[in-house]
């Protein structure tokens, strides 16, 4: 009977640590998703900030518009140079008002981008963030960071971009993820951009992930956590939307991993439990002997005058 407060307590401490073993995995996931946002953020707008103000250069402007050899070398050299200020492996390129590219910082054969969405918000005078696109020059993915080049009457002429490998952001992610947690970006349309457990390089490595509901709220512009069955397994996840791109970015952590560390700390907290209740038992003994062999002693003894 004795022993029950004690098994109470552990019992007690056993469902402690339970609650605040899913507590902190809820904020460990919280924590990563926040930090891939701001990666993300970072990143575009200090590509956008450098490219603003390249599109406002008297130089660009005139190539733009009137390009010719004698001003190409030195226009060539001048965002070759700034291009390295980003401390990147990605390129940077002009185009003009005909979707045709006039320079590019990685020496590749220029394109007609024509093809794309984003020279046509250009040629409505807007930024943009493209779509996940393969490079028609390396046949990588590639998101394209547009902005528009105007003349001195505000009308769009031309513009300059940057091709953000994304094999970098899946660099960043894998390192970020851990071991047993999982960072998933998905483009607008719910399909896979890069993945921190694997390596996104072909059309089929896209897989879309439109059809779970959390998906659809993360590209609705909401955020929060749930618990459910991911991909087969009982997980917990995170989920939220990046603002400049409309990425959903998605972390999940398996709560078996949780179930693990909690077993653990569980067995830790019932061996101590059950050594605490010997060293009790033990010292309740001794106390008892102590107290019950005087007792004893004047029992015999009125016995033996009684008698």
């Amino acid at each position: 009977v004795s022993a029950t407060p004690l098994i109470l307590a552990v019992a007690l401490n056993s469902m402690n640590l339970i609650e605040d073993a899913q507590i902190n995995v809820g904020r460990e996931i919280e924590l990563r998703n926040n930090i891939v946002q701001m990666k993300i953020t970072e990143l575009y707008e200090k590509n956008f900030a450098a490219m603003r103000i390249l599109a406002i250069t008297p130089a660009v402007q005139e190539y733009i518009q009137n390009p010719s050899e004698d001003k190409r070398e030195s226009l060539e050299d001048f965002l070759t140079k700034t291009n390295t200020m980003f401390h990147d492996h990605n390129s940077l390129a002009i185009a003009d008002k005909y979707a045709q590219q006039l320079i590019r910082t990685d020496n590749l054969p220029t394109v007609n981008v024509s093809r794309r969405s984003y020279y046509y918000e250009a040629m409505l005078g807007r930024e943009a963030v493209s779509e996940v696109i393969t490079s028609l020059t390396t046949s990588r993915f590639i998101s394209v960071i547009e902005v528009p080049i105007f003349d001195n009457n505000g009308k769009p002429v031309g513009l300059i971009q940057r091709n953000y490998d994304l094999s970098e952001l899946q660099e960043f992610v894998h390192k970020l993820a851990g071991e047993y947690t999982q960072v998933i970006i998905l483009d607008k349309n719910g399909k896979l951009v890069v993945h921190s457990s694997h390596n996104v390089k072909e059309n089929d490595d896209r897989i879309d992930e439109s059809r779970y509901e959390f998906v659809h709220k993360a590209l609705a512009g909401k955020s929060g956590s749930l618990r459910m069955n991911f991909e087969d397994e009982d997980c917990f996840i995170y989920y939220s939307r990046n603002e400049i791109t409309n990425w959903a970015v998605i972390t999940v952590h398996p709560s078996k991993y949780t179930v693990m560390r909690i077993y653990g700390k569980a067995i830790i907290a019932c061996a101590f439990g059950f050594l605490m209740l010997i060293f009790i038992i033990f010292i309740a003994y001794i106390l008892t002997d102590k107290i019950s062999r005087p007792l004893i002693t004047l029992s015999k003894a009125v016995l033996e005058v009684a008698s």
